[in-house]
């Protein structure tokens, strides 16, 4: 007893080392760290989810119709291109958003409003510089041949108005605004979807589309920006400017624009500009099939994930340190929990799913699916952690293991795109990925302290997810096409439910938290997986 007391207190002191910069007293619990509660973490994590998922409902509608009206290699052609613009957006806004996003969160929740306006207003000559930056890259590949070519210019603007709306994006997400974001995000993503779709029938072909890109991004921006600088101004009606919180946010922008260089070889689909080179866009078209495919299962964990962020980067701001350590732990197994049945349904359905909605040309994504599945479980408890991180301002690890997980990935890119194309590329990022997600789950468990993982609990609720997975297998190999699908699903989610039911695959805290931070009919459900106190 007394050894595992003393490790706790060793662990502790890990995180208690980071403290907020000393300028003034810190109240007991200033007005946004009392506010920054479960349960306005889980709702922040819905809209965000909304936000998130959206999105790439309506992308994924526009894939569709790309895909039947443009074929494998019109599609896979402009998947290059908005991923290029997402890639350019992510690199040269410097690093800018998630820093101002952290450190704007802790001086709202240090009781220093002021500040994080001061912050805005050194942000803004940088993106600037960022947006002229990516306008001008993206506009020297359309001059060098890039074809189409006025879809390239169309996407060097596209690039430009992104840097800039990622600072009152930054903002908006420091003050928690996630219903806000949604709603502004959701109605845009709608009309985009709509629009696209049209241009598409129309004959548009991929500069139609590029040029709906623009458009909407536009529309976002001015949006984003507007809101951004009423809620601003209503928490803090003056500016205040530290040289010293100005400095931190350069320095730490610096850091994040590496993180930043990592994401995009790691997660963004790196392997695209290999494959551009090594393969053709057909092959293009299918690796973006299925990695879009595996990107829509996470983005509800992930979204949820993502608030972790700025409310950790508030209750840091107060020196909340024990409201951290306890949430991060029940993240981590609620996370867990829900990820393994998702990733057991998504290896039964998946490949058949994406070759009913795409059409036959697309059957060669399965062994692409599959492969990139492996390390889904790890994804979501991954974004957790490195959203703890990032709110306490942790820096230097994740930067030296991205690093290595960058080397690796770029590594077996070389070895294996070449001889083996989408089937190479798969390997090559499920490899990266997973090691990433286990250094930064590791990390992170150490700076907070021991983890109850709760072993027994999710040894069940593994076993149930692997028995629903074979169920619905079974069903949609038997039944095939979409009444095997359907039905399928329908068996799986019944099994699993049966015996999570069954086996209490969830502990009686966690149903009592789900309870108070999603509402009772949440909470209701949940307690039919928590054994009885």
């Amino acid at each position: 007893m007394r050894r595992s007391i003393i490790g706790v207190r060793r662990r502790r002191s890990v995180l208690m080392e980071s403290k907020p910069p000393p300028t003034e007293a810190v109240p007991a619990v200033s007005a946004a760290a009392a506010m920054t509660t479960g349960a306005s973490v889980a709702r922040g994590g819905i809209w965000s989810a909304v936000s998130e998922v959206a999105p790439q409902l309506f992308a994924l509608a526009i894939s569709i119709a790309g895909a039947r009206f443009l074929g494998p290699n019109g599609l896979g052609r402009q998947s290059f291109i908005a991923f290029v613009v997402a890639s350019s957006q992510n690199v040269f806004a410097f690093g800018l958003p998630i820093a101002l996003m952290q450190l704007a969160g802790e001086s709202i929740g240090a009781g220093r409003p002021e500040e994080a306006r001061g912050l805005v207003s050194r942000a803004w000559p940088l993106a600037g510089l960022g947006s002229v930056v990516a306008f001008g890259v993206l506009l020297c590949v359309a001059i060098a041949g890039g074809e189409p070519r006025i879809a390239w210019v169309l996407a060097a603007i596209t690039a430009g108005v992104g840097v800039v709306t990622a600072i009152p994006g930054a903002i908006l997400k420091a003050l928690q605004q996630w219903r806000t974001l949604a709603f502004v995000i959701a109605i845009a993503s709608a009309a985009s979807a709509i629009t696209t779709i049209g241009v598409l029938a129309l004959g548009g072909g991929v500069t139609g589309m590029i040029a709906v890109q623009l458009a909407v991004a536009v529309a976002i921006m001015v949006a984003v920006a507007t809101l951004a600088r009423r809620r601003l101004a209503v928490i803090a009606p003056v500016v205040v400017e530290t040289g010293a919180t100005k400095r931190r946010m350069v320095r730490l922008a610096g850091a994040y624009l590496a993180g930043s260089l990592i994401t995009l070889i790691v997660f963004r689909r790196s392997e695209l500009f290999f494959l551009e080179h090594y393969a053709d866009d057909r092959e293009i078209a299918l690796y973006s099939v299925a990695f879009g495919a595996v990107t829509m299962l996470v983005l509800v964990p992930q979204a949820l994930a993502s608030v972790v962020s700025p409310a950790v980067a508030t209750l840091f701001g107060a020196r909340e340190h024990e409201r951290i350590r306890t949430g991060y732990a029940r993240a981590l197994r609620l996370l867990l929990t829900a990820a393994l049945p998702i990733t057991a349904g998504a290896v039964a359905l998946g490949p058949t799913t994406v070759r009913l909605i795409f059409g036959s040309q697309f059957g060669g994504t399965k062994v692409p699916l599959l492969i990139l599945l492996v390390a889904f479980p790890l994804i979501p408890l991954m974004n957790a952690s490195y959203s703890l991180i990032l709110g306490l301002g942790k820096i230097r690890f994740p930067l030296v293991a991205g690093l290595g997980s960058a080397a690796l990935n770029i590594a077996l890119d070389f070895a294996l795109i070449p001889d083996h194309g989408a089937v190479g590329a798969a390997l090559a990022n499920v490899s990266a990925q997973g090691a990433t997600a286990l250094a930064t789950i590791v990390y992170g468990n150490r700076l907070v302290g021991p983890i109850r993982w709760e072993v027994s609990r999710l040894t069940r609720a593994l076993f149930s997810s692997v028995a629903a997975g074979a169920v619905a297998f079974a069903v949609v190999d038997l039944l095939g096409g979409a009444q095997g699908v359907v039905t399928g699903a329908c068996a799986g989610s019944a099994t699993f439910v049966g015996l999570g039911v069954l086996l209490k695959i969830i502990s009686r805290a966690d149903a009592e938290w789900l309870s108070a931070a999603f509402g009772q009919p949440i909470g209701r459900l949940a307690r039919h997986f928590a054994a009885k106190a």
